[in-house]
């Protein structure tokens, strides 16, 4: 089960070590774009019956097929009875949630993450604030990524900033202050961006799965940016997916400045802590390829020396819960 595009990772490592996986996408019962007002709406009206449907189909395939192991990637639907059925039928069901805070998604799939055979998280700020609110035997990961996507960059070849995000004020606003440099063009992929006018900037629609790998390699810089918050639960990420996936996958990374992110990194040459840090950062690191090639090399071996791939990961699950 998945929210994301990241499960076909998931999907690949299982199959390579022996299983046969029946990926239920939640997607399939969610069926309302959520692009404009009038769908959102009615995305809010009908939720409660979609939920509904989609943790049926889940328990009917619980009941019938028993699975040695149910591997759920976010799956905001997932409701607290499936997970109870899978526990009375001895099925382990392990989720993965990326993001920043499950509260937000309703009191049944917060004693879902409790009621879970195991329950992983990739926000290292929040361990104590899960261990709280959750579950005291909370597990912390980086971020995964994908060894088979493991390439050097080409960052000199295409002098040019990528940002991959969705909307947020804050993102737009560093977007007004970078535009203003007048130093660097900026690509933007994602959804919800307002049609504004920025000489420097040019909006495109989302990307997902390997196209975005080449997006990456291929930009001198790849700006990062972080959520600012989740409906005030609790503060805002300190580092993403991408903080562990595009220096992986052949980028350099420009970052926030948080401490994980330098913890992570070992270096604060590519953080930036203000606008006018992050002018003079871009400023100079574009007279210098041979200097960003160097960075790019330097990241990529600090976040593959701490973070784990799909594959290590999914090794490791199926030693302790799978048979």
């Amino acid at each position: 089960m998945q929210n994301g595009f990241d499960d076909a990772n998931f999907v690949r490592s299982f199959e390579a070590v022996g299983y046969d996986v029946i990926n239920i996408d939640d997607r399939v019962f969610y069926s309302f774009d959520t692009s404009s007002e009038v769908s959102r709406l009615c995305r809010r009206l009908i939720r409660a019956q979609q939920t509904r449907a989609f943790n049926l189909e889940i328990q009917k395939y619980l009941r019938i097929a028993k699975p040695k192991i149910v591997f759920v990637f976010k799956a905001p639907g997932l409701h607290y009875e499936t997970v109870q059925l899978a526990n009375d039928l001895r099925i382990p069901l392990v989720v993965f949630y990326p993001d920043l805070e499950p509260a937000v998604l309703g009191k049944s799939y917060v004693a879902a993450l409790r009621a879970a055979s195991a329950f992983y998280h990739t926000k290292p700020n929040l361990v104590g604030h899960f261990q709280q609110t959750l579950r005291s035997d909370v597990r912390f990961t980086y971020p995964l990524y994908d060894a088979k996507s493991v390439s050097t960059g080409d960052i000199d070849s295409n002098r040019r900033m990528v940002l991959v995000a969705h909307h947020s004020t804050g993102k737009l606003d560093l977007l007004r202050q970078i535009n203003d440099f007048d130093v660097i063009d900026i690509d933007v992929y994602g959804s919800g961006w307002p049609a504004i006018a920025l000489n420097r900037v040019v909006f495109h629609g989302p990307l997902f799965g390997p196209a975005i790998n080449g997006i990456y390699r291929k930009a001198s810089f790849v700006l990062g940016a972080l959520m600012e918050r989740v409906d005030g639960f609790v503060d805002g990420d300190v580092i993403t997916s991408r903080s562990i996936q595009v220096p992986a996958y052949g980028g350099l990374l420009i970052h926030p400045y948080t401490d994980a992110a330098l913890e992570l990194y070992e270096s604060d040459e590519c953080l930036f802590t203000a606008a006018s840090d992050l002018e003079g950062k871009l400023t100079s690191l574009l007279l210098h390829d041979a200097v960003r090639r160097d960075l790019q090399i330097n990241q990529q071996r600090a976040v593959i020396a701490k973070a784990r791939s799909v594959d290590s990961f999914v090794n490791d699950l199926i030693l302790e819960f799978g048979s």
